[in-house]
């Protein structure tokens, strides 16, 4: 099964979780810069910004403070 599926160009699950991880920390850096364009932003504000959901804002701001 895993034969076929790596013939049909399926990517392997650490090539998948390298690409994203490199997605999260540029969405990680999009976001410090936002936040540091407009300091006084809510949650809100920046996910429109940004293309994302209120949620996903609050995820990373909590990676960005570690």
């Amino acid at each position: 099964m895993r034969e076929l599926r790596e013939s049909r160009g399926v990517i392997k699950r650490e090539e998948y979780l390298e690409q994203q991880k490199e997605q999260s920390n540029d969405m990680l850096w999009q976001l410090s810069q936002a936040i540091k364009r407009h300091p006084k932003a809510k949650g809100k504000e920046l996910a429109a910004m940004l293309g994302i959901t209120p949620a996903r804002v609050s995820q990373l701001k909590k990676k960005l403070k570690n």
